[in-house]
């Protein structure tokens, strides 16, 4: 079949427009296409939208998993100053005490201790040294010099109390007489009811501002507390003194300043009730020295029935019963 030129004009006319069409198109695709990767790339480059710009959760830093913990830490030195003498020290563990703890010597040898009687309790120096850190963590509960010890002199400072708990003890540290804290911590005293002859004779015993914040609300004795610890000079009036109801001998042949005397008072003096009355309170050889200490020394031999000796020139006691 022939086909007239007249009829095939328009159908190739059709023809190349629909080529020309599909061109277009694909040609503003590619166009809009890198556009669009040219904008990601841009955006990724300026870093806002950029998927490596966000921080990945993956990257952030994780706690120390080391798991040493808190430290009961002490310094000892050898009391004898003779040379080339050994020292020891013993730790006074008790026998109703819980003990799961590991212990450097301080001089590159270790131990782990779970019995109070344990012979890795003690350790003997060399020679050369004269002084050492011993460090504590983990389970360390009961604790006392009671029975005075080899190594009680030796002891010479305590810089953290750590995991240590007293328990149920007395006289923790007496007779430490070149003893000085200088912790900035708290014990941990939850288990403890007495704290009698704690620091008895412990001489050398001044001054840490950290005992002001003991938590002593579960103490009911402080018998000779610092009986004999004659450089002792701390302010106490914030300690929670309510369970108390013992402080005979409490800071016997110690004389404290004025101010710290004053403080001590006049705390006590305010806290509310409930509280023990008919203690039994010595100041050692300490005067009041502001009107308002008397006034509070007053209220608590009234109110309190309490019975306060010390070198203050006032009565000691008022109630009769």
């Amino acid at each position: 079949m022939r086909l007239s030129l007249s009829r095939l004009t328009p159908l190739l006319t059709l023809i190349i427009f629909s080529i020309s069409g599909c061109a277009l198109l694909d040609a503003a695709g590619d166009a809009s296409g890198n556009d669009a990767q040219t904008g990601m790339l841009d955006a990724g480059a300026d870093g806002a939208t950029s998927t490596d710009a966000v921080p990945s959760t993956d990257a952030e830093v994780t706690p120390d998993a080391s798991g040493n913990g808190p430290a009961f830490v002490t310094r000892w030195k050898n009391a004898d100053d003779t040379p080339a003498s050994r020292f020891t020290v013993a730790l006074p563990l008790v026998e109703n005490g819980i003990y799961d703890f590991s212990v450097d010597w301080g001089d590159g040898n270790t131990a782990q201790i779970t019995q109070w009687d344990s012979e890795d309790t003690k350790h003997t120096y060399v020679a050369e040294i004269s002084e050492a850190t011993i460090t504590i963590r983990e389970t360390i509960h009961g604790w006392a010099f009671k029975e005075g010890g080899i190594s009680v002199k030796n002891l010479r400072e305590i810089k953290a109390w750590g995991p240590l708990q007293l328990g149920e003890t007395t006289h923790q540290f007496e007779n430490a007489a070149n003893l000085r804290i200088t912790a900035t911590d708290t014990p941990d005293l939850s288990a403890t009811t007495s704290l009698v002859g704690m620091f008895m004779n412990a001489e050398s015993l001044d001054r840490n501002a950290a005992m002001q914040a003991w938590d002593v609300s579960h103490i009911t004795s402080m018998r000779g507390m610092f009986d004999g610890a004659i450089s002792f000079n701390q302010p106490l009036g914030e300690w929670d003194i309510r369970r108390v109801k013992s402080m005979e001998d409490m800071f016997k042949g110690v004389t404290l300043s004025e101010d710290v005397y004053d403080q001590i008072l006049t705390g006590w003096a305010e806290f509310a009730e409930p509280r023990e009355s008919g203690v039994i309170f010595s100041g050692g050889n300490s005067t009041v020295g502001s009107q308002e200490a008397t006034t509070a020394r007053a209220k608590l031999l009234t109110d309190y029935c309490w019975t306060i000796s010390d070198a203050t020139s006032y009565p000691s006691r008022v109630c009769l019963n």
